[in-house]
């Protein structure tokens, strides 16, 4: 029997996962990494900056569903089950310099659209931009 995963069977749906590194995006500038016109379900996307400065744009069904900075995505990292926001630490605790945005669980029924934008003034490099989905 299918598992039923915000009314989309399992077995039915085709699984996709979109896997960048090392992307590098202007100041100012927007980089769509993932956009699917089906219905499904986001399993998770992991986004992995090389500064804060930073925002995460979901929309889902045409509608912007989460539009927040790194920082903003860190104030709601305890109340949220399904977004989790922090700096990447060595065996040590010492800081990495890379700025973890995980986003996971969310069920769409049109399309699902992330893109990642530089909110800095110079550019900057994401080390991972990683989704991936079930649907269509």
């Amino acid at each position: 029997m299918a598992e039923d995963i915000g009314g989309l069977a399992q077995e039915k749906a085709a699984v996709g996962c979109i896997d960048l590194s090392n992307i590098s995006v202007a100041a100012g500038a927007t980089y769509e990494f993932l956009s699917h016109g089906y219905p499904g379900y986001l399993d998770e996307a992991l986004v992995i900056g090389s500064t804060t400065s930073f925002s995460i744009i979901v929309t889902i069904d045409d509608k912007i569903f989460l539009n927040k900075t790194y920082t903003e995505y860190c104030n709601i990292t305890q109340p949220l089950d399904y977004i989790s926001a922090f700096e990447e630490l060595d065996e040590n605790g010492n800081p990495l310099g890379k700025y973890v945005v995980h986003i996971k669980n969310l069920v769409f029924k049109e399309s699902i659209v992330i893109s990642v934008k530089n909110n800095g003034a110079s550019s900057m490099v994401f080390h991972n931009l990683l989704a991936k989905y079930r649907g269509g």
